[in-house]
């Protein structure tokens, strides 16, 4: 695991107020591994860290630890946690642009015939490049940072 990612689940724990020894006890496994999880020797399993955002309050840690944990690139790199209103914001921006482009219907067109060719690859390119970000997006409300804590060192003000 890289190492900007390797304290996401010891940051997550302290900042909601648990031990070690607590944290295990609730999420039903040794010390030890939790431990192993917040040094970086181990990665937990995907539902730990669905269990560990849930006790914890720390919605952010999902994305976070899905793109510690993505070995394909598939998560967008602007997808991270933000506070509700403003996750919000940026996705119904995104599908507004994207209803008012008409870009399903310019996806089917291209589409139609089965093929991408070389005339429809800029405008499919571009789609795809919006349909990420309207990903992104997505992303960032799911694991928005409504009404739980917000991620620690976050950078983000108080009053959005």
């Amino acid at each position: 695991m890289q190492d900007e990612y390797r304290n996401i689940y010891k940051s997550s724990r302290a900042e909601a107020g648990l031990t070690q020894e607590q944290a295990a006890e609730l999420l039903s496994c040794s010390v030890e591994s939790v431990r192993a999880y917040e040094t970086g020797q181990r990665t937990p399993p995907d539902e730990a860290v669905r269990l560990m955002a849930d006790l914890y309050g720390a919605p952010w840690l999902l994305i976070e630890h899905a793109r510690a944990t993505d070995k394909l690139g598939l998560i967008p790199r602007s997808a991270g946690a933000k506070p509700f209103v403003l996750a919000t914001v940026q996705l119904c921006n995104h599908m507004i642009e994207w209803s008012e482009q008409q870009r399903g219907r310019q996806l089917l067109r291209i589409a139609d015939d089965g093929v991408i060719d070389e005339g429809e690859r800029p405008l499919f390119d571009e789609i795809a490049c919006e349909l990420e970000g309207i990903a992104a997006a997505w992303l960032s409300l799911r694991c928005s940072t409504g009404t739980k804590k917000e991620r620690p060192d976050s950078g983000l003000s108080k009053r959005s």
